[in-house]
């Protein structure tokens, strides 16, 4: 009989520790890509709405007469 010896894993199937810590660091950084597009996104809504109140009360300011907002 030839005596041979296989390559196996210790554990087939289950994650090395190294793996996990490669994994983990993976999901971290995407974890914090992912808050600072929201955070950016968040920001740049804000950003928005306030030029669309501030739009809206300069064209209404300058557009109308004064005297009730809506006319019988």
């Amino acid at each position: 009989m030839k005596n041979y010896k296989k390559k196996r894993k210790k554990y087939p199937g289950r994650m090395t520790k190294l793996e996990m810590l490669k994994f983990e660091k993976e999901r971290l950084k995407w974890e914090l890509d992912k808050t600072k597009k929201e955070s950016d996104d968040f920001f740049k809504m804000i950003i928005f709405v306030i030029g669309l109140f501030l739009l809206s009360y300069l064209l209404g300011f300058w557009g109308t007469e004064s005297g009730p907002a809506w006319k019988l």
